[in-house]
């Protein structure tokens, strides 16, 4: 497969500037509806600066299951960051169409979501010296986790390691699960820990150190379980994958068996 994976991927501390904002950038300045702009157009800025084109279409050429994807993922992120703009600033001038259309319905739990990651951020932060220190102000730390969630997505795709809805669900249910056994749950310390893990980690150190925090903790991992509970069940809603190069998309049915 040409091109399959890029030499290297960008850093996030030297975003380039005038796409979306980087370390260097005042707290007050990236406000929700900078985050919510940017959000928009994750997809191509990913896939720009991780394998070093001017279009992302350029990274997959000949892979016309990949670029078909990118199209799907562009789609998808337009959709849900009008969801987002409702929650995160109140405009509800699109609300009527992100009410009654049903593609814009079935994108509604990808936002829930992730208004469920900012909730926990919005907690975690103030009360996270690791945090603080990495410069993680809740909506950068947020948008970090996204980009990372669409790279692994690609990566997930490129490599044929999709699950389908069925068992992404049931993975996430038993992952939720144990992640609420806080007393007995032992963290992994890296060096270079993800955005997602850093702030599950330091949630469950919140929970054993301050037992006022759990209730946050309880509620963010309820929310997870029930975004993927309706991913599941949601008919529009289906994963991709690659095979032979291609597109396909798996309906998640099992097939019934013939009489013989």
């Amino acid at each position: 497969m040409k091109n399959k994976k890029p030499e290297r991927y960008f850093e996030v501390d030297k975003l380039p500037r005038g796409f979306v904002w980087d370390s260097n950038t005042p707290p007050e300045s990236v406000t929700p509806h900078v985050f919510v702009g940017a959000y928009a157009y994750i997809p191509d800025f990913v896939v720009m600066v991780d394998y070093q084109v001017q279009k992302a279409d350029e990274a997959f050429e000949g892979i016309p299951g990949a670029l078909d994807f990118l199209k799907l993922q562009r789609k998808r992120h337009l959709v849900t960051h009008k969801w987002l703009h409702y929650y995160m600033t109140g405009d509800d001038r699109d609300l009527s169409e992100l009410t009654f259309d049903p593609f814009y319905v079935s994108h509604k739990p990808i936002a829930e979501l992730i208004m469920a990651r900012y909730r926990l951020i919005l907690e975690v932060y103030p009360r996270s010296g690791d945090a603080q220190e990495k410069g993680l102000y809740p909506l950068r730390w947020l948008f970090y986790i996204e980009l990372n969630d669409f790279r692994k997505s690609l990566n997930n795709l490129l490599d044929g390691n999709v699950k389908g809805k069925t068992s992404a669900y049931h993975y996430m249910k038993d992952r939720c699960d144990n992640l609420k056994l806080t007393n007995t749950l032992k963290l992994t310390r890296k060096e270079n820990i993800g955005y997602l893990d850093l702030l599950e980690s330091q949630a469950v150190l919140l929970c054993k150190d301050d037992p006022e925090f759990h209730p946050y903790w309880q509620k963010y991992l309820n929310d997870i379980k029930r975004f993927h509970a309706k991913m599941q069940a949601h008919k529009q809603w289906q994963m991709v994958k690659l095979e032979n190069g291609y597109l396909s998309i798996p309906s998640g049915r099992t097939k019934k068996k013939r009489n013989r």
